[in-house]
Formats: structure tokens, sequence, C-alpha cells
């Protein structure tokens, strides 16, 4: 049985019918090319295979047999026998006849992701940039595909001598799969022919009380600009992306750090696990200079938490419960994923421009199955077990600095002592105002239970709780007002308000 055959009998069509049976028939060939018997498709547009080789001349008849006929559709092209012949062609290097094949396909299934992706595929090996532009550019806001589609789009910008465009498409293959084959060093390989950096971008930046700076070297292509913060790991500074022309923060890692091997490692292993995750509510990683140990990351435009919480000022408590709801839903991803964060605290919750809440600074996370209980992180922010060094650390932790965050976004501040030892969810309640205090104290109990086994138990548990409390506050909020609009409306029009109180 041939291929026409084989896809027929996929569609349910079974063998030809004659002139009684009324059913349809696949289209009867007027001419004949390739091995001999084969009958060549009248197609418009269409001059028969291009290729010499007779079996492959049969196959490519048949495939274009295939798809022209009236009943192809999806499931004719997701039929194995199908598939394979198309991957045998393509395997064979028969570029022009796939591209023909799966081009008059393309007008039956304009939308099939397969088939456009292998549409691309093809462009890219006839060099037909064009083409391949259009549909690598559909991918780019498909997650599975992102890294592949900025990958080929770098390409082609390198085909066409558009240096800085490639460089970019490079760095955003490299956002969504850092270890993307060849991306880095096809990115590397770039650097020669991209616009001078001005003399600034290679200068040292001098000490700035608070951070250790002497002797910083921005890479490449980067003007620094002032710190922006300073971590366990290492400074951040604002600095200028020349040739994007977009503000960047770069960590450097700690001078005296730089010559252990096992902190050096663990620096880039920060990185790598960020870009990996994908996670809109983390910070997004941009570039990496290995030999200057160097991390080129996402600058938000709109600062910290802690920014937000200086000088003992709370946040609204409908505004604290948004935040909390925010930072549940991207640590419920990473915990899915086997990722605990272990230093949650306010100076690594960043904001961007529109306001959304992103979580920064991995630089002592690590899997949850193997999370031994060393004190990594900051002890003001730390579960009871990361203190007392219990033998394992698991997502509750996360959870339990989420209670902090929540108690102190809503207090404008911590208990005394809270660093130094172990408080009882109490103590944290006592200091929340009054109008917060109902609506916070169950979820509060919740996060802040110092034994792990008594705590929610997960950010998915914890997640409908915060929200219907941010709901309720927020009722809490617009009530009050709309009763005093309709009582300024009574007042004015002298209609009388119904007696609410006694419903």
């Amino acid at each position: 049985m041939g291929l026409f055959d084989a896809v027929k009998r996929a569609l349910g069509l079974g063998a030809p019918a004659d002139k009684a049976s009324g059913n349809a028939s696949p289209p009867t060939p007027a001419a004949t090319q390739g091995a001999p018997g084969t009958a060549l498709p009248q197609v418009p547009g269409w001059d028969g295979p291009a290729s010499a080789d007779p079996e492959r001349a049969a196959a490519v008849t048949e495939l274009m047999g295939c798809v022209t006929h009236s009943a192809f559709g999806l499931q004719a092209y997701e039929a194995a026998s199908f598939v394979n012949a198309l991957d045998e062609l393509i395997a064979a290097d028969a570029i022009e006849d796939s591209i023909a094949i799966l081009r008059r396909a393309a007008l039956v299934l304009p939308d099939h992701k397969d088939l456009r992706l292998r549409l691309a595929r093809l462009y890219m090996r006839r060099y037909d940039n064009e083409s391949a532009r259009r549909l690598w550019e559909g991918f780019t806001a498909d997650d599975g595909l992102a890294a592949e589609a900025n990958f080929r789009l770098a390409e082609i910008a390198e085909r066409e001598g558009r240096h800085a465009d490639a460089a970019s498409h490079y760095q955003r293959a490299l956002a969504y799969d850092f270890g993307y084959p060849n991306a880095q060093q096809r990115a590397q390989s770039l650097r020669s022919h991209l616009p001078a950096p001005r003399k600034a971008a290679a200068a040292t930046v001098g000490g700035v009380e608070g951070t250790a700076s002497v002797g910083l070297e921005a890479p490449e292509g980067y003007d620094l600009k002032h710190p922006l913060g300073r971590g366990g790991y290492g400074t951040v500074y604002l600095a200028a992306d020349v040739v994007l022309r977009r503000d960047v923060a770069i960590k450097f890692l700690h001078p005296h750090l730089t010559r252990d091997e096992r902190r050096v490692a663990a620096f880039f292993d920060e990185a790598r696990l960020v870009a990996r995750l994908q996670n809109p509510g983390i910070v997004r990683i941009y570039d990496l200079a290995v030999e200057q140990r160097v991390i080129v990351m996402e600058y938000m435009t709109r600062g910290t938490l802690r920014d937000r919480l200086s000088a003992g000022r709370a946040l609204t408590p409908v505004a604290a419960f948004g935040v909390a709801t925010r930072l549940l839903a991207t640590l419920s991803q990473l915990h899915d994923a086997g990722i605990v964060h272990r230093d949650l605290k306010p100076s690594n919750i960043l904001f961007r421009s529109d306001g959304s809440v992103v979580v920064g600074d991995f630089g002592v996370a690590t899997l949850e199955s193997g999370s031994a209980g060393r004190a990594a992180g900051t002890v003001l922010y730390m579960a009871p077990e990361q203190k007392r060094g219990d033998a394992v650390v698991d997502r509750r932790a996360d959870l339990y600095a989420v209670g902090l965050l929540l108690a102190e976004m809503l207090a404008g501040g911590l208990p005394v002592g809270s660093g130094s030892r172990v408080l009882e969810p109490d103590a944290f309640l006592a200091m929340l105002p009054a109008a917060a205090r109902d609506v916070a104290e169950p979820v509060l109990r919740g996060l802040l239970a110092v034994e792990p086994g008594a705590r929610t138990a997960s950010a998915d548990e914890a997640l409908p709780r915060v929200r219907a409390a941010r709901r309720q506050l927020q009722s809490a909020e617009i009530v009050p007002d709309l009763m005093a609009e309709l009582a300024r409306f009574s007042e004015a029009t002298g209609v009388a308000l119904p007696d609410l109180e006694s419903r």
C-alpha cells in the first residue's frame, strides 16, 4: 500500500470508489513524472518534483497528491505515514520539494504550529531570510519556542549585517534558555562588530559609601552609573546598555569571592537558575560576563519593597495583600519546580514600571530535595527551622518569610527582637492596625506558625486565603465611600435612603 493509500485510509476514505458508489475518489493526474507509473497531480504553480532521483521524486509526488486531495486536513497531516514520509524527505535535503508540499498544506492549515515551524526551519536552510523572519517573529511570544525563534532571528540579522539586532536577539534567546546551544558563543563573537562603547563604559568606578566598588570594571558595551545595593554575593549597579539603549542592573561578584571557585560557580548557577525559570514574577537575566564575574539583569525602575517601607511607613492593607498575592503566585511555580528561595526579604522584592511584583536575588536558593538546614539567608526573615539549623528546610520556610513580609507591610515594621528570638504569631498580630487585624489574623496564624508542621503547607493553599482577605479589605474601603456618596445624593435630591441597618 502506497503513502497516498495510507493517508486515505487514515481519512476513512477506503479504496477509490466507482461511479455507482457516489463517493469522492482521489484526483486522476493527467501526467506522470519520476518513477514509472507515478502520477503527477495537477497543482497550479507546481512544476513537479525538483529531485532527479526517481524514488525521491515518487515520494514527493505522493505527498503532493495527499496535500492537494479535497479531503486533506488536520487528521491527514498528523497521520504517522505522512509525517514519516515528510521527515525522510527533509532528512534527504529535498528542501525545495519539502517547502512546496508544506506551502500547499498551509493553504488548508494556515495556523498549524508544527507546519509553520517546519517551514521556518526550511526557509533558514534555503537562506530565504524574509520568509523565515516572518514566521520566526510569530514564535517569539511562544514560551516553548521563544529561545529558538530569537536565535534564528539573530542568525538572520547576522546574515544581513545587522549586528546590533543580532546581539539583541541572542540576549533574548539566552534570557529564555541560558543553555541554548551556541548562543553564548555567537553573542561573544559579535563583539568585534558592535559599535565601540564610550570610554566611560570600561572605566573603573570609585568607591561609594556602603559599597566595596573600588576597581570594578564594566563589561564592554555597558556604562556604569551608580550602585543600587549590596547582597551576600555581590554589589548591584545601575548601568546603561550602550548598544540597546536601555538601563540594566549589573551584579558584580564581591572581589574577595572571585578567587573561590565554589563561590564563583554558585554565583553563575544563580543566573542560570533564574534564566531557566521563565516566570514573569522573577527578574530577567540578559547577559553574563564570566571572566569579569558579572551578571547583567533587568533593571526595576520602581525600586524595592524596602524603599516603600522606609522610615516605618506601612502599606495600605489592600496593597499589602496585593503584594503577598503576587509573591505567593511566583512561589507556587518555584516550589513546583522544587526550588526554595530561602532569602525573601524587602530588598529582594522589586517592582517593574507597570507595578508588577518581582522576586530577585537567588544567591542562596536551593533544590528542595537537597535543602540542608544551614543558616543561609537573612536572620531577620529566617523561619525558626532555619535559625535552629534543622536538618531539612523546605518550601514552608519561604511561606514563613511571606508571613513576615505581610506583617511588616501592614504594621510598618517587625516586633523588637524578632531577629534574635522566635516569636509566636500573637506578637506580630499585636502590631497590626485594628482595621486589618481581624482580616489578617487567620492568614498570618497559618503562615507564621512556629513549627513547620502547623504552618500553611503550600503557596497554593495560602493563595485563596490571601485573595479572599484582599477582596474583603477592598469591600471595606469601597462601602464607606459609597455610603457617603449616597448620603450626599440624598441630601441634594431629598430622596430618602433605605434603612440598611435593620436589614
